[in-house]
């Protein structure tokens, strides 16, 4: 019995040889332009196409990184190919994998990449200043200091412009003119207008309280006009279509009618904020379709500030941002 149960173990390790090998395997899927080159080349071509046709826009946000990028949200090119606009924020130092994809997502789609001149990361820095004083006994920054520290700041994130070759600015101007603000606007958007008048050229968009800034002011008259877009960020209330048109009407009440080029930017959820905050892209998207005729403002589309945030569904990669473009789009295919 005992040589019997001893040839019938080492049969079936025999038999078992080669299941019980190892083998290398590949867990690195291919890539469409690998899978099947010939069918990506021509979706690129009708990308590119789709981009030059008169369509809805649509402009996602994305996170600059100094550090080499690790996950996908973090490539121009692995947005959706269907974006008309991405633009960056905290772009100074970009790693020059990213920088170099600025180039390549055009080439490639047409997408064209914006820096993002930030007014708000300033003034956070600039309320950081003035509590340090306070906490030393010290007396508060004046007017003047003001208006120079917000001029260089700017200076320095504009700069970033023709560092890295974007296409343009997207100027995201929320506050008020209240107190030493009207300094910091100043400083601010003097430096704007400065580049704006030595790049005539470059897209600029304007974001955030626009009815803050002075229309009767020429050079910020000028600024408002030349904008391709005026960007509306959405709040907590806005989560209809009436909402929505309340919201685009006041802060855009001191620019004319015709100069109204509105486009409403959206969140989406994240870790951070696991809730919906505002209008969906998706309620965006149809407030686009259902407002095209309005006598008060013109939608051009939509924008997703946070669309790297989306990027993680379990349904599907940049879900809510492919469901808004098809609704605004509806022959795209993403």
């Amino acid at each position: 019995m005992k040589r019997i149960l001893f040839f019938t173990i080492m049969l079936a390790l025999v038999s078992c040889s080669d299941w019980v090998k190892p083998e290398s395997l590949s867990y690195m899927p291919q890539r469409p332009s690998e899978s099947d080159p010939d069918g990506y080349a021509n979706h690129l071509a009708a990308v590119k196409a789709y981009k030059n046709t008169e369509h809805n826009v649509m402009i996602l946000g994305m996170l600059g990184t100094a550090d080499a990028p690790v996950s996908r949200p973090q490539h121009l090119m692995n947005m959706p190919d269907s974006a008309d606009f991405i633009y960056i924020k905290y772009a100074g130092n970009l790693h020059s994998s990213l920088a170099s994809e600025i180039r390549e997502v055009y080439e490639t789609k047409g997408t064209r990449t914006l820096l993002y001149v930030d007014f708000a990361v300033i003034e956070e820095e600039w309320t950081a200043l003035e509590d340090a004083k306070v906490d030393a006994g010290k007396p508060a920054g004046t007017a003047a200091e003001a208006e120079a520290f917000f001029k260089e700041k700017t200076q320095a994130q504009i700069e970033n412009f023709s560092k890295y070759g974007f296409a343009g600015v997207v100027v995201s101007f929320e506050g008020n003119t209240s107190g030493n603000r009207a300094y910091m606007q100043k400083g601010f958007l003097g430096v704007v207008c400065d580049w704006h008048k030595a790049n005539p050229d470059a897209i600029i968009i304007l974001r955030g309280t626009i009815r803050n800034i002075e229309y009767t002011d020429p050079e910020y008259k000028k600024l408002i006009d030349d904008s391709m877009y005026h960007m509306v960020v959405s709040t907590e209330g806005s989560t209809s279509a009436v909402e929505i048109n309340k919201q685009v009407t006041r802060i855009l009440s001191y620019v004319p009618e015709k100069q109204r080029r509105v486009v409403f930017e959206t969140t989406v959820p994240s870790v951070a904020t696991p809730e919906q905050t505002g209008a969906t892209p998706q309620v965006a998207a149809e407030w686009v379709l259902k407002e095209k005729n309005s006598s008060n403002f013109t939608p051009y589309g939509i924008s997703v500030g946070n669309a790297y945030d989306d990027y993680y569904r379990q349904e599907q990669i940049y879900k809510n941002v492919r469901a808004a473009i098809t609704i605004m789009n509806p022959v795209v295919t993403e």
